[in-house]
């Protein structure tokens, strides 16, 4: 089980509301840049199933489903700084 990262309160998605850790934050930014798992596994020195239950905890923090729900619900509330793309 991988060791659990202490939020950062200066991450705006704790800022927000929700308390997702620093590493949390890192992939779910890793996710919104289109990285797979074994990419952002790779990138962050983490085993892909590491790099997984994390996901699965995002999941569960932010409601939502799947990778497609976690990337829009990110960039409408600007979780981690990615400007909306609407116009």
């Amino acid at each position: 089980m991988p060791k659990d990262i202490n939020p950062n309160p200066d991450d705006l998605a704790c800022r927000q509301g929700f308390s997702l850790t620093q590493l949390e934050t890192e992939i779910l930014a890793l996710v919104e840049d289109g990285y797979t798992d074994r990419d952002i596994a790779n990138k962050l020195t983490l085993s892909r199933p590491e790099v997984e239950n994390h996901l699965a905890g995002i999941f569960e923090k932010l409601g939502v489903a799947n990778r497609l729900e976690l990337v829009l619900f990110s960039i409408d509330r600007h979780l981690t700084g990615t400007p909306p793309t609407r116009t």
